[in-house]
């Protein structure tokens, strides 16, 4: 079998009100608000140019309705793969990020350091995590190894954190994904590499694209 070199675009979902009124958002979800839906669109125009072979989201409305905003004018199929959703922030899900940091100090600290052992109350361990998120890249690459090319995919920050921390263990990123930023990563000869995390070139190329639509 002759495999062809994949280039995965993995971009985080737009803003939701849940990430807007800082609440934990793991397995539950919320609405893209306004502005996500824009920024949403921002890097749909900045990404036209990219040929994507496949698509593919988590199953959290966030991520599908960010993918089919990025798919817009593209006739290709999105699939939904469970295994890509964020991680399950179980008894803290839907709570406000202030009151976790107040109630379980060091906890968000411990989860943003990937430290293996952590575990949300009665929710899922950052091995879990890491363990689905596997699944779902080997499940991507399986299915698109012989014919390559650039493939989407949206799903979510802390997933999609510790899915680059497993490709390259001494990444550092210190921040939040962005919202709707891209992570470039690219499957050659069996192996993963990270070529480029966290990049708002797309959004912002999109945005003066529109601006200077808006004013023609």
């Amino acid at each position: 079998m002759n495999d062809k070199k994949i280039v995965l675009y993995i971009v985080r979902h737009g803003q939701t009100l849940f990430n807007k009124f800082l609440r934990m958002q793991g397995y539950c979800d919320a609405p893209l608000t306004p502005e996500g839906i824009e920024v949403a669109e921002y890097a749909a125009e900045g990404m036209k140019d990219i040929k994507f072979s496949a698509a593919y989201s988590s199953t959290s409305e966030r991520a599908a309705d960010t993918a089919l905003i990025l798919l817009q004018e593209r006739e290709l199929d999105l699939t939904m793969l469970k295994d890509l959703k964020e991680m399950f922030f179980g008894d803290l899900e839907g709570e406000k990020s202030a009151t976790v940091k107040k109630e379980h100090p060091g906890l968000i600290e411990k989860l943003h350091a990937g430290r293996k052992d952590f575990k949300f109350p009665n929710g899922e361990s950052i091995d879990d995590l890491v363990e689905r998120q596997k699944r779902a890249y080997d499940e991507i690459i399986e299915e698109n190894r012989e014919t390559g090319g650039n493939i989407l995919v949206v799903s979510h920050g802390t997933s999609i954190l510790n899915f680059l921390r497993t490709v390259k263990p001494d990444i550092e990123i210190k921040e939040q994904i962005p919202n709707c930023s891209a992570n470039i990563v690219t499957w050659e000869d069996g192996k993963f590499t990270v070529e480029d995390f966290g990049i708002t070139k797309y959004i912002e190329k999109g945005r003066e694209i529109m601006k200077e639509s808006s004013r023609a």
